[in-house]
């Protein structure tokens, strides 16, 4: 190691995990040196006092600042409102309800294993609950007694009335001082939105960023998944208050969706003049296209030169969270005057774009938005290498003609969720797109569907979007469009949603 010239240091430390940069520098001075400026490639920050102060503390540190690429904005805060103490503990119980029911489904796991292990042929018939039984909280309450009894207590009451040892026994000492860190870190929130401090510590670090090249923001795990680390820290700093941080994009409830978390980094990117590389936001209210045409100056000039853009975007539930996709139409009507079209057309030069609407299809959908929304009046990216796209609808002939533009350069193709147009048929486009293009990846799932509208459907196929589901059509499609061969899509195999 002694030996080795510096640059390939760089090399080895640039394909190392971050958690292993550490053992790395360890080895010589040499290695410490260059070790040091890949230590925090990634800064993570949200909206809490004290991730704030830390943000500050990194921009200050006269080493890390100018080694940091990546800005990762986590959008999860207290949404919960509670009226009165009464219903905060309501809520509480609640949680500890989901708790006790998932540590039960472990032990009962663990105790399925166990067993297995032992080669048990069969369990104790009187035991309380048998492996592989569902500990899902019977409906019925007129079971439960003489009269219906307890026909109106909650499914978190009747749960923890059966199962008595599985209560969380708290004093009222400790009720009251978490009640008191509740009122307190909504109080903080409250304050730090108002007085614009989010805004504040993001812009005095992205200043002191002078590597900076990419910003991201996620709402419920959308950019890094489970990531412990990440995920961790922002339960930490919420414990106290015993409610889970999250973001909701309920309508006539809850501000738009992450709008005001990426407005924080593209206008502090903006102010500070840098050119970005990469754009990652999701879940995104689409409401973010919809602002003053002051703010979305800002917003494209701060997006110019980005190559590569991921956006999930979300259409907002009901008041009571149920209902997914509830401003639909709202969106559809919006987007058709080219708000969204024209904030893409503003970054020429793009090699990656992906957008994809977050909606549950349903058979009375109104489907957010058209391809032609997106990428239609003839735009062309002349360095485009991947396209992703879904929750839309789309006519094949404008499909087959952006994609056709971009056949020489386009290597990656995703579709999630999209309907033709009646008497169109994905079993006849599929073979044009894949003679026309020469790809080297393909992801086809969700809903893949034609017709009139989604209440007058011709074919449809509903195929897995979860990667750990070996759905044999995706994987056969994907092969298909990569290799050729015969089309896996076909009559026998449609499925139609109820």
């Amino acid at each position: 190691m002694h030996q080795l010239p510096v640059e390939l240091l760089h090399d080895i430390c640039e394909k190392l995990p971050f958690y292993h940069v550490n053992e790395f520098r360890l080895v010589n001075r040499a290695c410490a040196a260059v070790g040091i400026k890949y230590l925090l490639p990634e800064v993570f920050f949200f909206s809490h006092p004290d991730a704030c102060k830390r943000l500050r503390e990194t921009a200050h540190h006269p080493e890390f600042r100018l080694h940091v690429k990546s800005l990762l904005y986590d959008g999860r805060h207290i949404y919960q409102r509670f009226a009165d103490r009464g219903e905060w503990e309501a809520n509480l119980k609640r949680r500890d309800h989901l708790a006790a029911r998932v540590a039960g489904q472990e032990a009962r796991w663990q105790e399925t294993l166990r067993r297995e292990a032992e080669q048990a042929e069969q369990t104790d018939e009187n035991s309380e609950i048998a492996p592989g039984e569902s500990l899902e909280v019977s409906s019925v309450a007129s079971s439960d007694g003489p009269d219906g009894m307890y026909a109106f207590e909650s499914p978190a009451d009747r749960y923890f009335r059966r199962h008595p040892e599985r209560v969380t026994h708290r004093t009222e000492e400790e009720l009251e001082k978490h009640y008191n860190f509740y009122l307190k870190t909504i109080k903080q929130q409250d304050d730090m939105w108002e007085e614009n401090r989010d805004f504040e510590a993001v812009e005095y670090a992205v200043k002191m960023f002078p590597t900076l090249k990419s910003v991201r923001l996620s709402t419920d795990r959308f950019i890094y998944g489970w990531h412990r680390l990440k995920d961790r820290a922002v339960r930490k700093a919420f414990a106290d208050t015993f409610c889970k941080p999250s973001s909701r994009n309920r309508n006539g409830v809850d501000p738009p969706q992450g709008l005001r978390q990426l407005n924080a980094l593209l206008t502090a990117v903006f102010n500070a003049n840098i050119k970005l590389d990469r754009v990652e936001a999701g879940s995104l209210s689409w409401r973010f296209f919809a602002q003053e045409k002051s703010v979305m100056r800002k917003v494209m000039q701060a997006t110019h030169c980005i190559t590569h853009i991921n956006l999930l975007l979300d259409t907002a539930t009901d008041e009571e969270d149920i209902e997914m996709n509830f401003e639909g139409a709202q969106c559809r009507e919006y987007l058709s005057h080219g708000l969204l079209r024209r904030f893409l057309q503003n970054m020429p030069n793009l090699t990656s774009l992906k957008v994809i609407f977050n909606i549950d299809y349903e058979l009375n959908i109104v489907l957010p938005a058209t391809i032609q929304d997106l990428v239609g009046d003839g735009v062309k990216w002349p360095k485009l290498k991947e396209f992703g796209v879904g929750g839309i609808e789309a006519k094949e002939p404008d499909l087959l003609a952006f994609l056709d533009d971009h056949k020489d350069t386009l290597r990656r193709l995703e579709i999630n969720t999209m309907m033709l147009d009646a008497r169109e048929s994905w079993i006849s486009m599929l073979p044009k797109i894949q003679r026309m293009l020469k790809l080297d990846k393909a992801f086809l799932c969700g809903v893949l569907c034609a017709g009139g509208s989604t209440l007058q459907v011709d074919e449809s196929w509903d195929i897995a979007t979860d990667t750990f589901n070996e759905d044999p059509v995706r994987q056969e499609l994907a092969k298909y469009m990569v290799e050729g061969g015969q089309c896996p899509l076909c009559l026998s195999n449609m499925q139609f949603r109820d």
